[in-house]
Formats: C-alpha cells, structure tokens, sequence
C-alpha cells in the first residue's frame, strides 16, 4: 500500500503538510502514527461511547471542517441507538451500525480496519475515498465499510424442556421484539417475553 496516496484520503490537507514520511517506512509506524495522531481510534471488548463520540467529532472537524451541533447530534445518536436492544449480542459490529445515520448526515464513511467481533479500529473517509480503500489487497490493511457487516442474525435455542430445536433469522438491524413470545414448536415453551427479551439459552449467530 502506498502510504502517501493512503493518508491523502484520510487526512486534512494541513495534517498532510505536518507528516515526515521518513518516519513512516512500515505499517507498524504508520498505525502508531495513526493512532498517536487520533486519526483512528482503536475499539476492543467494551464500548467507551464517551471517548468514540470524541473520535468522531475531533475528525469531523480536523477532516471535514464539519461541527456538528450538540443538539442534533444528539438526536442523530439517540435514533441510531434506538435500534440496539440489550438482549442483542453487544459485538462491535453490531453497535457500529447505530452511528450509520449520523455520518451519513455529512457524507462521510466509517471504514473498519481489521474488524472482529470484539475488536477493529475506525477511520473516516468521504464516501468515495471508502470505496477504493476497500479495493486495497493487504494483509495488514484490510478495510470494510457498514455495508459489509452482516445481513441476517440466527437465533437457534434446544428447548431445555422436551430438547426439539427450534431456528429463527432476524435482520441484522432488526430488534427481537419481532420475536416476542415466540415459543418451542414441540412444547410452547416461552423463548422470548413479550418484551423480546430472552428467557432461555440460545446460539446466536451472525451471517
């Protein structure tokens, strides 16, 4: 990967004058340096809401001279957050996807650099820059954007009362209440309370 034509896009034309490329000759030094100048911000096992939301307003404003209000951000925010629900698996991923409303307000991307279910680091593009660096072939620098993340959630659950397995498939961004009350075909065993809330233990599988 060429670092210079990478950090054109993911830079400020000032934050490009202030960079020594004689400093960054390996990947290692380039995400040191990325992560050093809060150019990403590296997300592992429980979500800091405070310190992302400080991510992206810092690189809203250094990359894209934007300045959202608080007001409405805040609005943005709470209807992106709207559609997590508790009883959801909290991976990375699945949290992500609630901040898809507020970047599309300025016409910027969240690519995911290495992304796991409980680990990756963020960086923000404009929308076209995010479609070629997903073109990048690298093994150290594999990008996805929201739009890779997966479609469809299985729910499988052996009911602990008469053992016949049961399978359901949500919408990835789709809340379980779509499955309140839903029961064992066997025995009617309850899985799901009224409110969507499970009642028993189940894989959960994302695909």
């Amino acid at each position: 990967m060429n670092f210079k034509t990478f950090l054109t896009k993911v830079l400020s034309e000032k934050e490009l004058n202030q960079v020594n490329f004689n400093l960054l000759c390996t990947d290692k030094e380039l995400y040191a340096y990325l992560l050093e100048n809060h150019v990403t911000h590296y997300l592992e096992g429980k979500f800091d809401k405070e310190k992302f939301h400080q991510f992206l307003h810092v690189r809203l404003r250094e990359k894209f001279q934007v300045e959202p209000e608080d007001e409405a951000w805040e609005e943005i925010i709470r209807s992106g957050e709207s559609l997590l629900k508790n009883d959801r698996p909290e991976t990375i991923p699945y949290t992500l996807l609630s901040y898809r409303k507020v970047l599309d307000a300025y016409q910027v991307a969240m690519l995911l650099l290495n992304l796991s279910d409980d680990a990756c680091s963020i960086i923000l593009v404009s929308r076209k820059d995010a479609h070629r660096l997903r073109r990048i072939i690298s093994s150290n620098w594999v990008f996805k954007s929201l739009d890779d993340l997966p479609s469809r959630t299985m729910f499988t659950v052996t009911c602990p009362d008469c053992s016949c397995k049961n399978v359901w498939e949500l919408r990835y961004k789709d809340s379980t209440m779509k499955l309140a009350q839903s029961h064992c075909d066997n025995c009617g065993k309850i899985f799901w309370d009224k409110s969507g809330i499970a009642q028993v233990h189940m894989e959960v599988r994302d695909y």
